[in-house]
């Protein structure tokens, strides 16, 4: 039975990206897979029409349609027009400046929403003149569900509306040529009087034609009158000559704006915005003078309408106006129900100046729901996107951003954490999750971005079994997420009891109990956030409103506790059509539509309560005249109730996180990294004093290790399976995993991982290959390691065999399998040491250089200078990444953040870890090996992410890559990182109690490690290449396998002389052992994922299924080692480097 560990955080992410500018003009509608597609004029001096879309690879991409158009280089684009069909197909039309009293257009055929990329060139239908007067405005018939047109009705304003219009110049029809196959300009539209004000324009279609429905004034100060013009081919002639209609339309004498909607046979209704509200005419009565249609929309909102903006779907239709008052709202309904539907306000005054709706109709993709999307500039000036789901009418705003590599934006979200294992706990690579929302909701998942429907989809994890996902909100609330099937690899399903998962219940848990706290308003007043800083500004609201939002926060708990679990509704969903009951009530309250009104209008509600009436919660609020109610029939909704309550009490969202949420507490985490850069710049000191120390004792070192290695057993119970389950049964095992497989542990990883850091990480360095590294490399290093190549293959072979039968084995089969390599490995390891010492002393200056080199890392490096407030170099970078989850961690399983180590140097270093003289303090020594250890430990899992990130990048270079681009690119990162998580381990692992049983044998693991750090030093100087990486994975297994067997008779030590030694423990001993052999087996998954990457990408597969169960095993079984040393205040609290 496979199982999902799941966790989720309400915080602030970061996205790689920057805003996208709203522009002068934009429009959306619905790409291949109905999601929003925007068209935007950019506010550049030179205009661009940019598409703004999801691309390929799910990601946001921003590109300039120009190139795609043949629009010229330097046009300035001055209008455009874009309507889409049922069926998705596009038609646009651009006018860009051709003189200062003349456009041009452009006109591509129809194409469909999947050609738009910018390398897509479209095909463009010629036109009849080159030039037109200026465009203003360019209108186009919505396309008809039925329809034979080859292109919509296209018109072109030359003049702003509202001003003088002669006799037809103002405007310009764009007629399709099927015979000569272009388009033709034509000034046939003629009004039956003169005109002194043109106020509204829209298109129309009927049984006598096509063509514009003109709203307008005669005289200034006189009534509004209305006109409608039809021409259709005159059927008597073949010399396509047309007839013309021409009918004046009873309006309302203050009308203000009209917009047309078609039925399904493509014949144009019409909606007036008139004084007393929205009135419609249909096909027939807006070709008649006499029919005054019939008054649809009467409540206020609809009351003195200055603009209509109609989105159609299918039978689908949504209802934009704006207001007098400059208040943003919407009806949404059917085409055969218009008079009826759910309304509401949206936005209050100055909230939208600009916006562009779109609607989707029910399908595969959004299931039996319709779903609206709204484009507008938010306070800031930048597009926003706020969707609608018909299930629970709530809006939700999603960022719209370009991709950036040295930008980032904050996206308030709940982030959740899905890991997928398999019965024996390895993670279940590459699966697919059926995932259900309780209400349809769009997210980012593992660096892309989808939709999470109602009706559920399946979602591919990564190779490591993750599903990590952004679901940007402004609520304490989010949908439940239910997941109820699980494919492997293959697309087998694989047995899981179905899993229900709000990620709102975290953060509604911290609210319970910091409510179980507040007793009155003077509590509730002098409140602090987690980061002990007070929860209100200076204005903070009086008594009775604190009193009131206590009882309400409390009464919201009780209800979100009566409410399933699951994110069901308790209440019958009501239709998108439903007629009203009265007058003054408006049902888009009833089902949510309106509560964003209601977010938007907090200062002005004067009273509220949350109250059950029978088995139904309801929010009921007073605002103006009006009482708003709304049924709270689900945990989502809840959660929007109590946070409207936050926003009425004028707590800001980022103390709202503060509060219940999850923070970063970056000043302890810059601390971290601050140490964490100064034991690696400490370490090249002393590694560069004690290079000449160590280079005469390596010979008399190895004549020892060699004569040990026949009489090399295993500590541990030798018949028990090591594996990814190898801690969970111990005591804290199953605290271990569970910070380990937290959201905020795995913060860094994630961001690394589907961040951009593996494609798009660029240093700002000079570096460059060394000769004499390269030579010696050739001569000496190559050799050796070719000469064991082949058995080390095969004792991978052989594991790998074992681990494809049952995904384990034990510490004897290990043994086995390994001991008769290990004396040949020890012997390469002694053939090339000497050459490798006098290499590492002459490359330490240069890696020196190239750790202080500048670094640009997608999130990290922007989130650094906001943290920091100066440039990311590599070992601040690598610092930082270790740093993040090694705080969250320590403070996680010690209560205290990471200890510091002030004034750290060579010389103290050297002190700490080899014992020089005068001693070190033994706070200090306790504090290094404290540390160390956490750091050891959190950088097992990280250390794996950047292995993966490794192997998809080496795998789409495949070596090509060149040495300039390893300096400057993100293998050279890759590197660093390895080395200095090996040697921060070697560091904690160096002995320095004198007492400690087989203090050699520890002694000699920290020695190889050190070799094997220092190949990869010398490797990091050579020229990128295949030959080089195959030689380093010989050498870091041939290292591991070796230091697997020192380790064990280590333990063995400890169990000899446990009785005279202070600090034995049994337990630990044994966790050693485990552990010892989980890192050996990761080093096999390593080996073999790497080794074969290119020609048998099953066995890669598998490799990377065995360095992943040794790494789980492993991180669990070193955390539960950390915490008991740390519990039990062990001095030495030794963590074997990975």
């Amino acid at each position: 039975m496979a199982s999902i560990a799941t966790d989720s955080e309400l915080m602030t992410n970061f996205i790689a990206a920057v805003p996208v500018p709203a522009g002068s003009h934009f429009d959306t509608v619905l790409d291949e897979n109905r999601r929003p597609l925007i068209f935007c004029l950019n506010q550049e001096a030179v205009p661009k029409l940019q598409i703004i879309r999801i691309g390929n690879n799910n990601a946001p991409v921003v590109f300039d349609l120009g190139p795609c158009i043949s629009l010229p280089a330097a046009a300035i684009v001055q209008t455009f027009e874009v309507q889409q069909a049922n069926d998705l197909t596009l038609y646009l039309c651009v006018a860009y400046q051709q003189s200062a009293t003349s456009s041009s257009l452009i006109v591509p055929l129809p194409f469909r929403p999947d050609l738009l990329k910018s390398d897509v060139s479209l095909p463009i239908i010629p036109g009849s003149q080159s030039s037109i007067g200026t465009a203003v405005e360019i209108f186009m018939s919505p396309v008809a569900a039925i329809s034979t047109l080859p292109f919509p009705d296209t018109f072109v304003i030359h003049k702003t509306l509202d001003q003088l219009a002669s006799s037809g110049t103002d405007i310009t029809r764009i007629v399709f040529d099927p015979q000569n196959y272009q388009w033709n300009a034509m000034q046939d539209m003629t009004t039956p009087e003169n005109a002194s004000k043109i106020l509204d324009v829209s298109t129309a279609s009927g049984i006598l034609g096509r063509g514009m429905y003109v709203l307008y004034k005669s005289q200034d100060d006189g009534p509004t009158k209305l006109y409608v013009r039809l021409m259709r081919l005159n059927p008597d002639t073949n010399d396509g000559s047309r007839l013309t209609s021409v009918t004046s339309v009873a309006c309302p004498s203050d009308a203000r704006c009209i917009a047309s909607v078609f039925n399904a046979r493509g014949q144009s209704g019409l909606l007036i915005a008139a004084p007393d509200g929205l009135r419609y005419l249909s096909a027939l009565e807006s070709t008649q003078k006499n029919s005054p249609g019939t008054l649809i929309q009467s409540t206020s909102m609809f009351r003195n309408i200055t603009s209509l903006v109609v989105k159609q779907d299918g039978n689908h239709v949504s209802v934009w106006f704006q207001n007098s008052s400059e208040e943003l709202g919407y009806l949404r309904t059917t085409i055969d129900q218009l008079s009826s539907g759910i309304s509401t306000l949206l936005m209050p005054a100055g909230r939208s100046s600009s916006f562009a709706p779109c609607i989707s109709q029910p399908d595969s993709v959004n299931g039996h729901l319709s779903w609206q999307m709204l484009v507008s500039n938010d306070d800031y000036g930048n597009l926003t996107l706020l969707e609608q789901a018909s299930d629970s009418g709530l809006w939700r705003p999603t960022p719209i951003y370009s991709p950036s590599n040295v930008d980032n934006i904050a996206v308030q979200s709940h982030t959740v954490t899905f890991h997928i294992k398999a019965a024996d706990k390895s993670p279940l690579r590459a699966a697919s999750a059926f995932i259900q929302s309780s209400s349809s909701v769009s997210v980012m998942y593992n660096g892309r971005n989808t939709i999470i429907p109602q009706s559920g989809a399946w979602y591919d994890s990564d190779d490591a079994g993750t599903l990590n996902f952004i679901i940007p909100t402004n609520s304490l609330g989010s949908q439940a997420l239910n997941i109820t099937s699980l494919k492997d690899q293959n697309g087998v399903l694989v047995p899981l009891n179905p899993v229900v998962f709000d990620s709102g219940n975290k953060a509604i848990q911290k609210l319970s109990d910091n409510l179980a706290q507040l007793n009155s308003a003077a509590d509730l007043r002098n409140a602090k956030t987690q980061k002990n800083e007070p929860l209100f500004g200076s204005d903070a609201p009086d008594d009775a409103t604190l009193n009131q939002a206590i009882t309400s926060l409390k009464t919201l708990k009780t209800a979100y506790a009566d409410l399933p679990a699951d994110g069901s509704t308790r209440a019958i969903v009501t239709p998108i059509v439903q007629k009203r009951s009265a007058d003054t009530f408006d049902l888009g309250d009833l089902i949510m539509d309106g509560l964003n009104w209601i977010k938007h209008k907090a200062e002005d509600v004067w009273d509220w309560v949350v109250e059950k009436l029978g088995d139904v919660w309801h929010f009921i609020c007073k605002i103006g005249n009006d009482i708003k109610t709304f049924v709270l029939d689900c945990v989502e909704k809840v959660c929007e109730a109590a946070t409207w309550v936050f926003d009425k009490i004028k707590i800001a969202w980022d103390k709202v996180v503060e509060w219940v949420g999850f923070i970063f507490s970056w000043s302890d985490i810059l601390e971290t990294k601050d140490t964490i850069s100064s034991i690696i710049t400490a370490g090249v000191d002393l590694a560069a004093d004690k290079v000449g120390w160590v280079e005469g004792k390596v010979d008399a070192f190895f004549v020892s290790l060699l004569a040990d290695v026949d009489s090399l057993g295993v500590a541990h119970d030798p018949s028990k399976d090591m594996n990814a389950g190898s801690g969970d049964n111990l005591q804290d095992g199953s605290q271990i995993r569970g910070t380990q497989e937290s959201t905020s542990y795995n913060w860094a990883s994630e961001r690394m991982k589907h961040g951009g850091a593996g494609t798009s990480t660029e240093v700002k360095s000079s570096e460059t290959p060394n000769s004499d590294a390269k030579e010696t490399w050739t001569t000496v290093f190559q050799p050796a390691f070719d000469g064991i190549k082949d058995s080390l293959i095969q004792v991978g072979e052989d594991i790998r065999t074992v681990f494809v039968q049952k995904n384990s084995m034990t510490a004897g089969q290990f043994m086995t399998i390994c001991k008769d390599v290990m004396k040949v490995g020890i012997e390469t390891i002694r053939g090339v040491v000497t050459a490798l010492l006098k290499l590492v002393k002459m490359l330490l200056e240069k890696i020196s250089q190239y750790g202080n080199a500048s670094i640009n890392i997608p999130i990290f490096s922007s989130l650094y200078k906001l943290i920091a407030h100066h440039d990311l170099t590599i070992f601040d970078a690598v610092s930082l990444v270790l740093a993040i989850p090694t705080t969250i961690f320590m403070k996680i399983i010690t209560g205290h953040k990471p200890p510091t180590l002030p004034g750290l140097n060579g010389t103290m270093l050297g002190q700490i870890v080899l014992g020089d003289e005068p001693k070190i303090s033994p706070d200090i020594q306790l504090d290094f090996n404290t540390l160390t250890a956490g750091i050891t430990v959190s950088g097992v899992m990280v250390k794996t992410i950047i292995d993966a990130i490794k192997l998809i990048y080496a795998s789409i270079t495949e070596g090509s890559e060149g040495a300039l681009k390893k300096f400057q690119g993100p293998s050279g990162f890759f590197e660093v990182f390895a080395i200095v998580v090996d040697m921060i381990g070697v560091m904690n692992a160096l002995p320095t109690d004198s007492d400690l049983p087989g203090l050699r044998f520890r002694q000699w693991v920290s020695y190889i490690s050190l070799i094997r750090g220092s190949t990869h030093l010398v490797a990091l100087f050579l020229e990128a290449g295949e030959g080089a990486e195959k030689a380093l994975l010989v050498f870091d297994l041939v290292s591991s396998l070796v230091n697997f067997g020192l380790e064990q008779a280590a333990c063995i030590s400890e169990i000899d002389d446990g009785s005279s030694w202070q600090d034995y423990d049994g337990d630990i001993t044994s966790m050693t052992s485990v552990s010892s052999g989980l890192n050996a087996i990761a080093a096999i998954g390593y080996f073999t994922a790497f080794m074969f990457k290119k020609d048998q990408v099953e066995v890669t597969a598998v490799g990377m299924v065995v360095l992943e169960i040794g790494t789980v095993g492993l991180a669990v079984v070193e955390g539960v080692m950390f915490k008991w040393q740390y519990d039990k205040d062990r001095k030495t609290r030794l963590i074997i480097p990975s």
